[in-house]
């Protein structure tokens, strides 16, 4: 009975966080020059495609409205700093399928392939970040295999943890408190970050590689560039599943997981003046069920969920020059099985293999 009960709670969370949050995100700023310190203007029709210029800085005063889709803003000087990298890697969000990325990362270090600019939205800001500040793949992957990436993420048992948090926090709604929102606070991805980052750095600026890590300012709606400050609070931030994960404030605003507005973050590269553009989509394959295996909430919302990245991906990835698509079907947000996860590095490692030829054509012209 606990068991069922857990079960159903678990896929009933997953489920909500999927229908409140994960929607397609806009196609964002596609300019050659953009101002450091542009302010907002209206979406520009040029030859058939939408230009918007970032904006630097919150919009709207507090109870304004504002206008959907919402415009994108940096926090640093990432626009002014980074000028037209050689190549440009975009991993995306989902959860335990971006042990991909590891593999990926593996055969572009194997084949000194460099990558010059990365950003990441939800996991793919985890990897990326220890990627950008010189650790190698090999041993990134030991960290995932080791059980420490599944721990970041889920520091307790997500089951066990939902119901021991659901009925107080219930209870203390009930008698009109406000306890925190999100089942796990978080802190804990916060905390791999800071363990495993090499002494001495801490803020993005010190990163080897210049990265950002996409997150949505709750407050204003906007799709963020975070590219200055805490490395571990970006990640940490650009990792907040609504609802399964606390908000995270800085300087007074609550940032959320980079996906609801764009889990393939490819316009940064594009308002760069990137020169290859590589992007690594995670939901290019789904895992096929029969009719009568969608009889629980888990099997019900995985899927959804599933449905739901692949097409948030697969507008974004019409900018990049290079798209990667392992098939990492075995995993889901919260599958962490050793097995699974080495047969997603696996699977990374080939679809990289397999791009190769047309990597190494494009970085010759």
């Amino acid at each position: 009975m606990t068991k069922k009960f857990t079960n159903n709670l678990t896929a009933i969370i997953v489920v909500t966080c999927c229908l409140l949050g994960f929607q397609s995100g806009p196609a964002w700023a596609q300019a050659k020059k953009i101002e450091a310190k542009a302010s907002i203007t209206p979406v520009v029709k040029t030859g058939g495609a939408s230009a918007v210029v970032v904006d630097t800085t919150p919009s709207s005063g507090e109870g304004e409205s504002i206008h959907q889709p919402a415009v994108p803003v940096e926090t640093g000087n990432l626009l002014t700093e980074v000028k037209n990298p050689r190549v440009a890697l975009i991993l995306a969000g989902g959860g335990a399928r971006g042990a991909a990325h590891v593999g990926v990362l593996k055969v572009l270090e194997r084949e000194k392939i460099p990558v010059n600019f990365l950003v990441g939205s939800s996991v793919g800001s985890l990897v990326g970040s220890l990627y950008c500040a010189g650790i190698p793949a090999t041993k990134i992957e030991e960290l995932m295999l080791s059980g420490q990436f599944k721990k970041a993420f889920y520091p307790i048992p997500f089951k066990v943890k939902a119901a021991l948090a659901l009925p107080p926090y219930m209870l203390k709604r009930m008698v009109f408190m406000k306890p925190p929102i999100g089942i796990f606070s978080g802190n804990s991805i916060a905390k791999f970050i800071e363990r495993n980052l090499p002494k001495g750095i801490e803020n993005i600026e010190q990163l080897k590689t210049p990265f950002a890590a996409l997150t949505v300012n709750l407050g204003d709606t906007r799709p963020v560039w975070l590219d200055k400050g805490s490395i571990a609070k970006a990640v940490q931030a650009s990792c907040s599943v609504p609802l399964l994960y606390r908000p995270v404030e800085t300087d007074g605003k609550l940032y959320v997981d980079g996906g609801l507005r764009n889990n393939l973050p490819t316009e940064p590269a594009t308002a760069v003046g990137a020169q290859l553009v590589i992007a690594v989509k995670l939901h290019s394959f789904l895992k096929g069920h029969d009719d009568s295996k969608f009889n629980t909430f888990a099997s019900y919302g995985d899927q959804l969920i599933g449905i739901l990245m692949a097409e948030i991906e697969d507008k974004p990835a019409g900018q990049a020059d290079i798209v990667i698509e392992p098939n990492a079907d075995k995993l889901n947000l919260h599958n962490f099985d050793q097995a699974d996860l080495i047969e997603a590095i696996k699977s990374g490692e080939e679809a990289t293999q397999k791009a190769l030829p047309e990597i190494r054509a494009r970085m010759k012209r």
